[in-house]
């Protein structure tokens, strides 16, 4: 599993977390200022960010598909922040649900040793 930091079609930066099949399994919830930014919201996620200080949202989409976004509440102090949301959607909120505990699983192994490449 490793993270990938790209300019998108706005030229903002962006993170996508690979799957070692390459298969994108989650992605940054915003664009970011700077390679650095996004960088540092990838790590965020990956030490822990998205497994104990969030919680998982399943919702669903325009066509009716489900899909998951990690949120990191405010307790009252600011807005709440999405980290990261589904790559894909899903027919059954099961199957978001299992694509959740996946990345989570997978984000707590990588917390120690966290692998950024750009693309």
């Amino acid at each position: 599993m490793f993270f990938v930091v790209f300019k998108d079609r706005r030229k903002q930066h962006r993170w996508h977390l690979k799957a070692g099949n390459g298969r994108i399994i989650a992605k940054s919830a915003q664009p970011h200022d700077t390679e650095g930014k996004a960088i540092d919201a990838a790590i965020d996620a990956a030490n822990d960010r998205m497994t104990s200080y969030a919680n998982f949202d399943f919702y669903k989409d325009k066509k009716g598909e489900w899909r998951w976004r990690c949120v990191q509440f405010s307790n009252g102090k600011g807005a709440d922040k999405i980290l990261a949301d589904s790559a894909e959607s899903y027919t059954r909120k099961a199957n978001a649900q299992r694509m959740v505990t996946k990345v989570a699983n997978a984000l707590a192994i990588a917390s120690g040793a966290v692998d950024i490449r750009s693309e």
